[in-house]
């Protein structure tokens, strides 16, 4: 189907009337590396303004639509439109779907035109047709507003997915998973090493643990094992955040407030409530735990603030000495967690020494490096990358990424450190529905760009994944999307996309595994003296518990998968004649992203006796699989598929903690395997030597 496109730039109209100036919000995805990406733009029929300032469709060209209405297309998964699709819009209280507000067909084009000036609230669109499956998306409808929501359908019936896995074509599994205990605020009221804690982490899937967590990790004293309280009481807000950095009074404002409050007030009280529960801060209970579960600990050094006013790299070097003498191993050490600047931007952690000079920083770097090297000689070390800079945008944090590179020696660190967040933005009138399948897109484009960016600027460089996981970028993505199965799927799939690239990205830390509540960032929650288990919890286990246990990932396709196709705005990074970026020329392009509904990959068992096959159903209907194995005897093996599937947006609670559980199940090794709609599992298949 041929789009018109006007000018560079994509756009969705959101609301204002039609008489007036049309509010238009640019969908801007700095997905080539994966920093600080909003999701996908919409897929096939967005409206776009012309330069005469009317608002014509992105299909025809046409101008479909009045004020006060809903008005969209209907597609097929590869944008081709249906005509005759049942339109029918509820209102979101008739859950029975009961009594439609108003009924309607597509026409030749797919288009559909509803007048909704006599509606107000929240409303469900609803469009069904013979052959595919029936899709609903939640919409808000207000005065003035003209609501714009585009369907693709699923068909009903889809062929069997082949699952081709060659099991003579295998690379070594690189890749290590784990939490990012935010310790203090994860979990206040309890030690590591109680028994509910270390048992839950044994199936976690989790083979590494980082400590002392995040940001904190900026405030840490090892010696007191505690926040570096008193130091930080001595703290002046106005010293720290710089009125420069602001363009209003009101912005400067708010950024002091947020770093008495987030940063100074709230580490204070963590810390202060931490001692009551713990005594101190928690790291022997944190490398009992991580023995225990037989997980390495990625320690995060504090570069850029010590106590008393001492030097932080002689602070940071005597913890390793320290380490040593007590006859521990440090495997991997990070040199700070996002040290962003400068001081005072809104999205500053404000740190002391002004870390963000990459020169300086760079030094410190060397320095603690050449020592630390000396007391652990394995050790691996990781410098940071995204964390650095401005971030006003890819464009910057690309030329920091390449000044690393092609400025400074490269024998002194082993690793880069990314934290790649699939993060949603303000668009809230799109409805949780339609969002997924935007996410979904983005989490398969996030990964090609960033690993062929990474491989390009930091050749034979390990990169480490610190931080990562799903952020919801408004409170009511929080609410719809807060630990469910469609979490469960998204970071499953995203985990899954990273496994394929482990030769460059070895690490994969989930920020974090067991919180006090439900909380987004979070698989698992206490429930006073247990633990709840979540989707997102299951998932990984389910899926990051395979690699865990294997020792080589195999060569995977999957035939007669289905896909449907989503518009994403890229940052397309503008280089001259020798391949070096041009500051501020970057541009954002339209492309199409097809997202397969089944991701699937394959991991052999140290021992050699199990096949892994972990996979996501992203369809909302179940598929039929047949696995085609090659490369070993499949002669008297066995399998069974291990899996959670359930509602799009069920969950755990406190009040119902087994609504979506891991179901076991036998299968045939040769025979069709049926998985339900919107699952994770894995297929487990025992082999007979």
């Amino acid at each position: 189907m041929k789009r018109k496109y006007i000018g560079t730039s994509f756009f969705r109209i959101v609301g204002n009337k039609f008489k007036g100036s049309l509010k238009l919000l640019p969908v801007i995805a700095s997905v080539a590396l994966a920093t600080s990406a909003a999701y996908a733009a919409p897929k096939s029929t967005d409206h776009t303004k012309s330069a005469k300032g009317i608002v014509v469709h992105a299909a025809t060209g046409e101008n479909p639509v009045v004020a006060n209405a809903i008005a969209g297309t209907v597609t097929t998964g590869d944008l081709k439109p249906i005509e005759g699709v049942t339109i029918k819009i509820y209102k979101a209280t008739d859950t029975k779907r009961t009594t439609p507000v108003q009924s309607l067909k597509t026409d030749s084009k797919g288009l559909y035109n509803i007048d909704a000036s006599k509606l107000s609230g929240d409303y469900i669109v609803q469009a069904s047709k013979q052959k595919f499956l029936t899709k609903e998306l939640e919409i808000k409808i207000g005065e003035g507003v003209t609501t714009y929501p585009d369907l693709w359908l699923e068909p009903a019936k889809k062929p069997t997915a082949v699952i081709s896995i060659d099991a003579s074509v295998k690379k070594p599994v690189r890749m290590s998973f784990g939490f990012n205990e935010y310790v203090i605020a994860a979990t206040p009221y309890h030690r590591f090493n109680e028994a509910p804690y270390v048992e839950t982490m044994k199936e976690s899937g989790a083979n590494i643990m980082r400590f002392p967590g995040g940001t904190i990790a900026n405030w840490y004293d090892w010696k007191n094992d505690d926040f570096m309280t008193e130091d930080i009481k001595k703290i002046v807000p106005e010293d720290m955040v710089k009125r420069e950095a602001h363009k209003t009074e009101e912005d400067y404002q708010e950024t002091l407030k947020k770093f008495r409050d987030n940063y100074l007030d709230e580490y204070i009280s963590k810390g202060t409530r931490s001692k009551e529960v713990r005594g101190k801060y928690g790291y022997e209970d944190f490398r009992d735990m991580s023995a225990q579960i037989g997980a390495d600990i990625y320690y995060v050094g504090n570069v850029s603030f010590a106590p008393g006013g001492k030097n932080p790299a002689d602070h940071l070097v005597d913890w390793m000495q320290h380490l040593k003498g007590r006859g521990l191993t440090v495997k991997y050490l990070e040199l700070g967690n996002e040290l962003i600047g400068p001081h005072g931007s809104k999205n500053t952690q404000a740190i002391p020494n002004q870390m963000y000079d990459l020169d300086r920083y760079m030094a410190t770097c060397q320095d603690i490096s050449k020592r630390v090297k000396k007391i652990f000689p394995q050790v691996k070390i990781g410098i940071l990358a995204d964390g650095l800079g401005n971030k006003l945008g890819g464009s910057e944090i690309d030329l920091i990424c390449r000044k690393i590179n092609d400025n400074y020696p490269r024998d002194f660190y082993d690793a880069i450190i990314i934290h790649s967040y699939l993060r949603t933005t303000d668009r809230n009138a799109e409805g949780p529905q339609f969002r997924k399948d935007k996410i979904f897109a983005l989490s398969k484009k996030i990964v090609e760009f960033s690993v062929n960016h990474w491989k390009t600027v930091f050749p034979g460089k390990e990169i480490w994944m610190t931080e990562t996981g799903y952020i919801a970028g408004t409170p009511d993505d929080e609410k719809n999307f807060t630990t469910n199965m469609f979490t469960a799927m998204l970071e499953a799939d995203y985990f899954l996309r990273w496994t394929d690239h482990d030769d460059a990205v070895t690490s994969y830390i989930k920020f974090y595994s067991i919180s006090t509540t439900p909380y987004i960032k979070s698989s698992r929650f206490w429930k006073d003296n247990s633990i709840v288990n979540t989707p997102v919890g299951y998932a990984y286990s389910l899926v990051a518990g395979a690699v865990k246990n294997a020792s080589d990932r195999l060569t995977t396709t999957v035939k007669n998968n289905g896909s449907y196709t989503m518009k994403t705005a890229a940052w397309i990074q503008n280089k001259d004649g020798q391949g070096k970026l041009i500051p501020g020329k970057g541009e954002a392009k339209v492309i199409d992203v097809d997202v397969d509904y089944i991701t699937a990959s394959s991991f052999l068992s140290k021992d050699g006796n199990t096949l892994y096959v972990p996979f996501v159903n992203k369809s909302q209907a179940a598929r039929d699989i047949k696995l085609a194995i090659a490369g070993v005897t499949l002669k008297g093996a066995t399998a069974e598929l291990q899996h959670i599937s359930g509602p799009l947006f069920g969950r755990n609670t406190v009040k119902e903690p087994a609504h979506i559980v891991p179901v076991t199940t036998k299968v045939a090794v040769n025979g069709n395997i049926k998985v339900p709609a919107y699952a994770v599992g894995v297929i487990k298949i025992s082999i007979k030597k």
